[in-house]
Parts: C-alpha cells; structure tokens; sequence
C-alpha cells in the first residue's frame, strides 16, 4: 500500500504507464490513454495522479459526470491536489453549485496564493453566491497577479456592475476590452452599465457592437428592446421584440434559460404560458445555484403554536419608490397583538420620509445590503420569521437568490412584479380575482391568496402639497381638454398610441399630458404625433416631481387614458385618489389587468373596457358629454376616498386574514392551496398559552 504519497509497487513501473498515458491523451488516442490509466490503478488504487489524469481525459470527452467521479477520488487520496481541485471547482461550477466549487477553489489558493486563475473563477463564484464584497476583492487579487487577464478584468467589472459601482464597472469593461475586442459579453454588460447611469446613447452603441461580434447575444437585444420600448423607438422595438421572442422559445426548447428577463417578458407580451415558462427558466436556475448553499445552511422551522405571527417583508424598495409610498402604512397598522413586524431592506439609504415612516413603522428594520445572499437568509431566519413576503419578485435589483435558500417556513409574492415567479421557492401569490382568474392557476407557480376587492394597498394618509395648481404652471392650455397618462414609458406602445391619436383627432380642442423625462423619448413621440397628422403642440410633456407635488397637479387632468398591455397599478390609484377618472382595457394577464381591479375596488366598473374600439369610443364621449364625466368625477371625489381601494385599514385587516389561515394550514402540516379571504372565517391561531 501507499503512505504520503508513496507507492507501494516500482515508481518506474507507475511512472512508466503515467507518461505513456499522458502520451495518449495528448495525441487524442483516448481510449488507450484510459486503458493505461487504469492499469495504474489497479497495481495501486491509492495513487492519486492516474485518477486525476483519468479525469481529464473523461473532461476532454464531455463526460463530466466520470470526470467529477475521478477528480474527487483524487481529492479524497491526495487532499493538496491542487489542480484536482481546480478541474472539480469548475466543474461544479459548470453544474451550478456554487457552494461546492467556491470550495474547491478556497483549497487551491490555500495551496498557492499566487494561482490567479483560481482567485479569478472564485470570483466569479462568489459573486453568483451574492456575496459581492469577497468577489471584489479575488477579483482585484485576480487582475493585480495577471493584468493581461481579459477574463479576470471582465469578472471584475460584473461584480461592480452589481455592486452598483457602475463607473467602476466601465472602467474594468474597457481593460478587459483592450485585451479581446470583440467580446460581446464585455460589450454588453459595458451597455449595461451605460444604462444604469442613463447614457442610453452609449449604451445602445455598446449592445450594437455586441450584436456586431455575436448576432445572437440575447442579453444585448433585450436590453435594447428596453431602451427602445422606454424611448418609444417602435420601429425598433418591433424589431428586436422578434428577436427575443425567436431566441426566448428557442431557448426553452432546449431546456435553458432565456436572455430575457421575466419582466421584460410579462411587459411585451401578454401570454400567461410564456410568462410562466419565462420565469419557471430563471427561477430553478435561481434554485438549482442555491442548492448547495441551501443544503449547507440548514435551516429549521419548528412548527411552534405561538401567540404572535413573525411577518417578513423583503424589499430593496424601502425608500421614494412607488412600493413605498402605497405601502407605507401597512408596517405601522398590523395588529401588535397578533404579528409583529421585520423589514428586511436591501435597496440605498435615501433617507427620504417614506423610509423613516416605514422604519419607525415595523417593530425591527434590518438593513441587508451589505450581506452575502446565505447571510441575508440567515438573519432573516434568526429572528424567527415565519412568513416571508418579498415585494420584488423579478425587477430591477431583486436578490430572488435569498428566498430561494428559504429562510422562512412560508413563502409568499407580493406587489412588485405582476406576474408568477415560476418558483418552488414561493408557496403563495397575494392577488384578487380580476388580476388572476381561476382557470388561469395553471401559469401559476404559487397558490392564489385572493383579497376580496384588489391585490393593492393603498395610502389613505399620503404625502400632499396643499397649494392649489393652476394648468398655466404645468405648461396646460385653458380651455381644453386634458387626457392624461403618467404610466412610465415602456408600457406605451405603438397600438396604444395610434388610439390616443385617435381620440385627439375626434376629440377637438384637446390636449394629451405625458410623463416624459428624456430627449430622446420626447423627440419619437413628437414625430409620432405628427406622422399621424396631429399637432405636436396637443402633445405636453411633464417632468418628473416628488410625489407630494405630483399629486397635486394630477388634478389639473379632465380624464386618464390608460396603457393596454401593461396597465397602471400606483399611477392609476394616483390619479383616482386626484380625482380624475381613468379609462382602462382589461387585458389577458395579471399585468394588463391591474387598472381593471384598481377601478373595480374604487367602484368605477364604467371606466373598464374590452376592446380598443370601446375604448377609444368611450374616451371620446367622456371628453364630449360634460355632464356625465362630471358626474363620475364628483362621485370620485365625494366617495373615492372611503372606497375599497383606499380602506388601507381594511386591506391591512384581509392580509392579517390570509396570514393567519395560511400559517394555520402550515402549522398543521397541511399542503399550500387556494386562500380565498373573502369566504373563509379566520380561526384566531392558537396561543402558546392554549
């Protein structure tokens, strides 16, 4: 037998067979290689080398599954195998697990400090983990130890694109540029990061090039159809829409993820199935990154009777966000004798009135920003939480990695992203039955917990200026008719606005308000309302404001015109709470239907459509009968306010509802299935006094 290393049998003899093995390998004659291989292991079975050489050459044939056999045998006889090591951690990278293979390269540094492949692939390990902070910092031993590394300058711009460190991320993006020109991953997360400081001109020109090198980069198409869908650029949009739809189901075919985001997915297409398929793709990817660190965790959810429910909300959104302001009240009016709250926060201090509201509102606010994806799941689960509620899902910053290592019992969707999440991870989606009817469970992952009158909350209690606004101020002509839409721009597409020109050119002496902060989106729709023959001058454009004013001069509206295939959620309640009706088309998913279930809730059932020519028609009789758009606005402003929509109490209550019969039902080790509050008594939960 072998002690250290030694070999029990002639070292020539081994040595003899280990060079001619490698002869064969190195000459593609690998069968023979493997023959040779494997007389060495029979003569000694605890030599590590043929085994590790065994495993290259089952890696040079694909057969990953051999090779990762051979490498950790190799590990096992020779724990200091370094490149043994190396191999096994990229093939569990390759896998998707990422706990396994940030190991394996941790015990390669451990062995040479210098080897900057490994602190380069770790790297990249850690920064899938989440943990951005260590992934920096191998990332700057990766590029300080080889500076002519194009991967490892690239891996280290990722990291700072996700650390939000964006100007650092172009400057890493451009070295790793000067040593591989054409890489159109560089290129596109370089256009990323242009985007993110709202360069869109270079970063357009950056996704370009990257189609330039690679015609199929879907990252780079989808994140142009964004900026062409948030310009209103929609002989463009129309172009790259068909690109992405094409490499999305190609991609699903063949089992792997598609380039587009679920997001991105709902907003352009309104296909529960798709939809569905979309997010399913990301969300076990998600999953399957997470397994190794879930499993390592281990995480323990005593099915203790306890008189208060521990409730988690999950947000990076705690600050002057949308989320925020229809939610800020909710933390404060839970019932303390009941639940008690956490807020996990992993979005920026902006130290805005919204966040300390809801600071001072929860019973413990914890700031997760700094923390690895296992360290934010580990606070959340050692303060107890026993349903965690993410208000994400998958927009813009989410860290759906944390409630994929299920740091909580009970799991559930909220607000956020108006879709499934296509994860296992969720057990329930909060929503109503406008948004997500039954038969449409199916292209759903979670259960449907259904409030009574709509999915939202809303604030009774907002932020307001009380000056009174006059249309001179807001660049509004006297004496016209103002429709109105301040629903941000992607939602606005060319179907949409060729009936809103519609409704212009039958509806004389009026005028369409828009939000519109960028020149170039100001510029395509000005040339879209004079190819279709209207004024330019109709068009006006408003800026951007703090919330308190903009609801303010909301009110100089006669009549919102809603988007169709991403309807209004906050903006609509905004105007509603304004007073100013808003007309709505109720579409085929969740995400076309949120206006619908918003009006219904406010009791203003008239203003939904079906159809764009009952739509179009409808707006243009508001603007021409006076008298019953009159009607329906003083309605609004007499009843709006005590409305199901705005009874923030009230929905705070249904929600108390849901959380009890759920953690109930988890309690009593019964499955997830259809909560319906409206039709189910809540049974107060049991005590750990009873």
């Amino acid at each position: 037998m072998r002690k250290n290393n030694v070999l029990s049998i002639d070292p020539n003899h081994a040595l003899a067979h280990l060079k001619l093995g490698q002869s064969y390998f190195k000459s593609g004659a690998y069968q023979n290689a493997i023959n040779q291989l494997q007389k060495i292991i029979q003569l000694d079975p605890n030599y590590a080398s043929p085994y590790y050489w065994l495993g290259v050459v089952f890696l040079k044939q694909d057969f990953d599954r051999k090779a990762v056999g051979c490498f950790k045998k190799a590990v096992t006889l020779d724990p200091a195998f370094a490149m043994a090591h190396y191999h096994l951690g990229l093939l569990y990278l390759k896998e998707g697990k990422l706990a396994l293979s940030r190991d394996c390269f941790y015990k390669v540094i451990a062995g040479n400090n210098s080897d900057w492949r490994a602190w380069g692939n770790l790297c990249m390990v850690l920064r899938d983990l989440g943990e951005l902070n260590e992934a920096k910092l191998s990332g700057h031993r990766a590029t300080s130890l080889n500076t002519d590394s194009f991967q490892a300058w690239h891996n280290l711009g990722n990291v700072y694109k996700d650390l939000g460190c964006y100007h650092e991320s172009i400057s890493c993006y451009e070295k790793a540029r000067s040593l591989k020109p054409d890489s159109d991953v560089t290129l596109t997360g370089m256009g990323i990061s242009f985007q993110r400081i709202g360069d869109n001109d270079r970063a357009v020109k950056s996704f370009k090039m990257a189609l330039k090198y690679n015609p199929s980069a879907g990252t780079a198409i989808s994140n142009l159809l964004n900026i062409s869908m948030m310009e209103c650029d929609w002989d463009k949009s129309s172009c790259y829409e068909k690109m992405i739809h094409n490499l999305t189901v190609e991609s699903l075919c063949i089992g792997q993820v598609p380039a587009e985001s679920p997001f991105l997915n709902l907003s352009r297409c309104d296909d529960p199935e798709l939809n569905m398929a979309v997010a399913r793709a990301w969300s076990h990817d998600i999953d399957n990154k997470m397994a190794g660190t879930r499993d390592s965790l281990r995480f323990q959810y005593p099915r203790n009777y306890r008189s208060k429910i521990r409730i988690g909300y999950l947000s990076n959104n705690f600050s002057d966000h949308p989320t925020a302001h229809i939610t800020r009240r909710l933390y404060q009016l839970h019932d303390r004798s009941r639940f008690e709250i956490f807020c996990f926060s992993y979005g920026p201090e902006d130290n805005s009135r919204y966040r300390h509201s809801i600071r001072d509102g929860c019973d413990k606010f914890i700031d997760i920003r700094e923390l690895s994806n296992a360290e934010a799941a580990k606070a959340i689960n050692d303060h107890g939480v026993d349903i965690l509620i993410d208000l994400v899902g998958f927009m813009k910053g989410e860290r759906m990695a944390v409630a994929a290592l299920r740091p909580a019992p009970v799991q559930v969707r909220w607000l956020g992203m108006a879709g499934t999440s296509g994860a296992d991870f969720f057990d329930y989606l909060v929503t109503d039955r406008t948004v997500t009817t039954e038969n449409q469970a199916r292209f759903y992952s979670e259960k449907f917990v259904y409030l009574p009158h709509c999915y939202q909350i809303n604030d009774n209690q907002p932020f307001m200026d009380e000056k009174n606004c006059r249309r001179l101020d807001y660049g509004l002509p006297e004496g016209t008719f103002v429709f109105s839409c301040f629903n941000t721009s992607y939602k606005i597409d060319a179907e949409i606005f060729a009936v809103w020109m519609n409704i212009l050119r039958r509806s004389t002496g009026s005028v369409l308000w828009l939000m519109a902060n960028s020149r170039n989106l100001k510029d395509n729709l000005k040339k879209s309302v004079t190819e279709n023959g209207i004024d330019a001058q109709r068009l006006i454009f408003a800026e951007k404001i703090p919330k308190h004013e903009h609801l303010s001069r909301l009110s100089l509206a006669d009549l919102g015109l809603d988007t169709c295939r991403v309807s209004g959620a906050a903006t609509t309640s905004d105007a509603l709470w304004a007073g100013v009706p808003v007309l709505t088309i109720c579409g085929k998913h969740f995400a076309s239907r949120m206006s619908s279930s918003i009006l219904k809730a406010a009791g203003l059932h008239a203003l939904i459509t079906h159809s764009l020519e009952e739509y179009e028609d409808r707006a243009v009789k508001l603007a021409e009968e006076k008298s019953t758009l009159a009607r329906i606005k003083s309605t609004l402003l007499a009843t709006g306010h005590k409305s199901h929509l705005f009874n923030t109490e009230g929905i705070v209550h249904h929600l108390e509802k849901a959380y009890g019969i759920i953690w109930q039902r988890y309690l009593e080790g019964e499955r997830p299935c259809m909560v319906d509050v409206g039709n189910v008594k809540y049974p107060h939960p049991k005590s750990a006094d009873t």
